[in-house]
């Protein structure tokens, strides 16, 4: 939901309302600032409140995809596999 109109509907004004109450909102924020490719409501803010806040100071996002580790460990049975 990167909408504005999405932004405002009743699930995301509960996300919202969620977010507000969580000892985890400063870590969720900053997460969400730093990283880019999030969908949804993330440390109470939608993508396009996280844009501006990120182009206000300078905050160049990363792509939180390029940081994805497709490899599965292995487990005691198996071995390592990739979905690369």
């Amino acid at each position: 939901g990167t909408s504005t109109r999405w932004s405002r509907t009743p699930d995301a004004m509960k996300a919202r309302k969620i977010c507000e109450g969580c000892p985890a909102l400063m870590e969720c924020r900053n997460y969400a600032l730093a990283y880019s490719g999030l969908a949804g409501i993330w440390g109470g803010m939608d993508y396009q409140e996280r844009r501006v806040i990120q182009n206000t100071l300078g905050i160049t996002p990363i792509f939180m995809m390029d940081t994805y580790d497709t490899r599965v460990p292995k487990g005691p049975l198996d071995e390592e596999v990739s979905f690369d």
